[in-house]
């Protein structure tokens, strides 16, 4: 088995034990070593345990910019210049744009 200096004999098997480990098991071994939960992580990955990451977050969707609707707003209006209409929010401009449509 894989130990160092930071990790005698029982830690190393109490981390298989908990093999495959997650995020989760990961903070919880983290506590019971007295360690940080990178190290559990490195430790696992060491060890050959299993470690399950934690999924990305999703993705927004792309959705088109302040300036662009105020650019759209200003196109459907023949309107030169709507500076400081960036500062609405963006459903009103949303809504703007859709009303003028």
């Amino acid at each position: 088995m894989n130990t160092s200096k930071n990790y005698d004999q029982a830690a190393c098997d109490l981390i298989v034990a908990q093999s495959p480990v997650d995020f989760a098991k990961a903070q919880i071994l983290a506590k019971q070593l007295d360690k940080n939960v990178r190290s559990i992580i490195s430790k696992c990955r060491s060890l050959d345990v299993p470690y399950i990451s934690k999924p990305s977050p999703a993705k927004k969707k792309a959705a088109p910019t302040k300036a662009d609707l105020v650019s759209a707003i200003a196109l459907a209006l023949d309107a030169e210049s709507l500076d400081g209409l960036e500062k609405a929010t963006g459903q009103s401009l949303n809504n703007l744009l859709m009303a003028i449509r």
